[in-house]
């Protein structure tokens, strides 16, 4: 699902962001910063728009562009491991996460029938955070193995 995308990209990216800007010599503040912004990032667009967009364009459309969003992330990201890299590439993986997550679950409630809304929603979640969860795992090992370019490129 879209969410369960989301939700994996995002975190398989932020797991590894304090010891990649760590190995890269960039002091605690700056690490701080980079994922304060990053979470800023990822709630901010939910007070201020995500809602009106997706009702606006759809969910589709919505998740698209939050598909364009993580592309961007990623080449930013990849250009380079500077400060502002780091900053700006977890800025915008927030964003698209937000509009990602958010259209998924718009979606997944047009699936079922209000009877099945809890046990749906349940295991969505279970999908969801348990692909997560090894996706941020998997990340710490890529992110030892194939270093910080790497699993920008994987995920």
């Amino acid at each position: 699902s879209v969410a369960t995308f989301a939700h994996t990209s995002m975190v398989m990216l932020m797991s590894p962001l304090t010891l990649a800007m760590k190995d890269d010599g960039f002091p605690f503040r700056l690490t701080s910063l980079a994922l304060e912004l990053h979470f800023f990032s990822m709630y901010a667009p939910g007070i201020v728009g995500t809602g009106y967009l997706i009702k606006h364009i759809g969910p589709y459309a919505a998740s698209g562009l939050g598909f364009v969003i993580f592309a961007i992330c990623a080449v930013i990201l990849a250009i380079s491991q500077q400060l502002w890299n780091f900053i700006l590439g977890m800025v915008f993986n927030g964003i698209a996460w937000n509009i990602c997550f958010t259209s998924g679950t718009v979606l997944l409630t047009a699936c079922y029938e209000k009877k099945d809304a809890l046990r749906v929603q349940g295991i969505n979640d279970l999908v969801i955070f348990g692909v997560a969860g090894a996706g941020s795992l998997a990340s710490g090992y890529a992110y030892t193995a194939i270093g910080w370019d790497g699993l920008v490129y994987v995920v």
